[in-house]
């Protein structure tokens, strides 16, 4: 069935789809059908050996159907729709003031990724969510697409994107965090290539001993510093012993500020090795490190 309302834009006559339904309730959902013995089987060998995957079947089977609203139609008559089952919009206000068709938009839960400046303001970045104008014609927006705001701030998405676009958006930040990850990298040493300057002029100055060297490191320093740097400020040295002669995370054999040993099960990977060297250290670190005063 269909009828006509004037259009919203152009004050012409605009034919409407059938799923415009001026009277009455959406058809019954069809009823599920008994599973057969064989499925049944099939889905018990898959909540034993699968158990993540049988939870997410069972949470999608769970899901409620979508909503479905009755909208006054601004030119006369109504439109009845269900929203999908990502939709949260809140359409109440829609169908009790009415609206144009081409007005009718489903929206999803939208994600960002938000930022504290160093003024205390937030930002969000990268601000994502599905959306859907299920009446619009000619530019993308009638299917089921991506609304990504690099700046959410400002509100200006990136196009009505399908999900081919988004991954190809998705490539985009993964390479811009990979340069992000090496550029950190650079920072670290860098800083470590300050951090040997200022202990130098220091020592040049005043003859201090090596504990000064690491004495003046912050502690975040030792978490992303080069680990050969680490282990020269420090002095430290690492010895490999057989597994159970020393705890898998290893252990610090000091008896004073500039005697540091390293402890660490030979069977560590390089990853969890240096994991294990930067905790030590920071612990070393801790223990020596005079403490600031509050409201310093």
């Amino acid at each position: 069935m269909s009828f006509t309302v004037p259009s919203p834009d152009k004050g012409t006559a605009t034919s409407i789809p059938a799923s415009f339904r001026p009277s009455g309730a959406p058809l019954p959902g069809v009823p599920a059908q008994p599973q057969s013995a064989e499925e049944a089987a099939v889905r018990r060998s898959v909540g034993a050996q699968f158990p993540k995957v049988a939870a997410f079947l069972a949470e999608e089977s769970a899901q409620p159907a979508g909503r479905t609203f009755t909208y006054p139609l601004l030119g006369g008559g109504t439109l009845t729709a269900t929203c999908p089952k990502w939709c949260t919009a809140d359409h109440t206000s829609d169908a009790e003031r009415g609206i144009h068709p081409s007005d009718l938009c489903h929206e999803g839960d939208e994600i960002a990724l938000e930022m504290t400046t160093e003024e205390g303001t937030t930002d969000r970045i990268l601000a994502a969510r599905i959306m859907q104008w299920p009446f619009a014609s000619g530019d993308g927006s009638a299917d089921p697409h991506m609304a990504l705001m690099p700046e959410a701030g400002n509100g200006e998405a990136l196009g009505y994107q399908t999900p081919a676009e988004v991954n190809a958006t998705i490539r985009q930040v993964e390479a811009h965090l990979f340069a992000l990850r090496q550029l950190s990298e650079q920072l670290a040493e860098a800083r470590a290539v300050e951090h040997a300057a200022y202990v130098e002029s220091l020592n040049r100055k005043a003859h201090l001993g090596p504990v000064h060297a690491w004495l003046s490191l912050h502690p975040d320093d030792v978490q992303t510093m080069p680990i050969a740097y680490l282990m020269k400020a420090f002095g430290a040295e690492v010895v490999e012993v057989e597994p159970g002669e020393v705890g898998i995370e290893g252990e610090l054999s000091s008896t004073g500020p500039e005697d540091v040993v390293i402890v660490l099960p030979r069977i560590l990977t390089q990853i969890l090795r240096e994991r294990a060297v930067r905790r030590l250290l920071l612990s070393h670190l801790l223990r020596y490190q005079p403490r600031k005063q509050s409201g310093e």
